[in-house]
C-alpha cells in the first residue's frame, strides 16, 4: 500500500509542480517506499541521512538516477 501512495505522490508532483528541481524532506519510510515504487532496491536511510535521488518522468513510468 505504501508503494501505491508513493506512486500517487510522484504523479501529483509531476502533474502539479512546474519546477524542474524539487527538494523533498521526509522520513525513511517514505524514502524506502519511493525507491521501491520506481524499481530500486529497498533502502532505509539512517537518522538525518541525506539520500540524493534524481527522478525524471518518462511516460508511462518514471526513470531514476541515483546520485
Amino acid at each position: 500500500m505504501q508503494i501505491k501512495r508513493a506512486l500517487t505522490f510522484l504523479d501529483d508532483l509531476f502533474d502539479l509542480v512546474d519546477e524542474r528541481v524539487v527538494f523533498i524532506v521526509t522520513h525513511s519510510g517514505t524514502v524506502r517506499s519511493t525507491l521501491l515504487a520506481i524499481g530500486r532496491e529497498p533502502y532505509r536511510p539512517q537518522n538525518t541521512e541525506l539520500v540524493p535521488v534524481i527522478i525524471k518522468r518518462n511516460s508511462p513510468a518514471p526513470v531514476v538516477e541515483v546520485a
